[in-house]
């Protein structure tokens, strides 16, 4: 298993563990946190999608670039 595959069964792993009774929805919601299932590829595209929004709103307002 390559680290495409890890990921994807680590990612599994997870969303099974924060849905499990075990943790339960309460424990979650308290600290913020909401599980999702989103696989790694879509959480992946998320991210570039709200680094491309962000990059526009700094361009736009002219701030500097950390």
């Amino acid at each position: 298993m390559g680290p495409k595959g890890d990921v994807a069964a680590f990612s599994g792993h997870v969303c099974f563990t924060f849905r499990t009774i075990l943790y339960g929805e309460c424990a979650a919601r308290s600290d913020g946190f909401e599980p999702s299932g989103i696989k790694p590829a879509e959480f992946g595209a998320y991210i570039k999608a709200e680094i491309a929004k962000w990059r526009r709103v700094i361009e736009q307002a002219n701030m500097d670039k950390i």
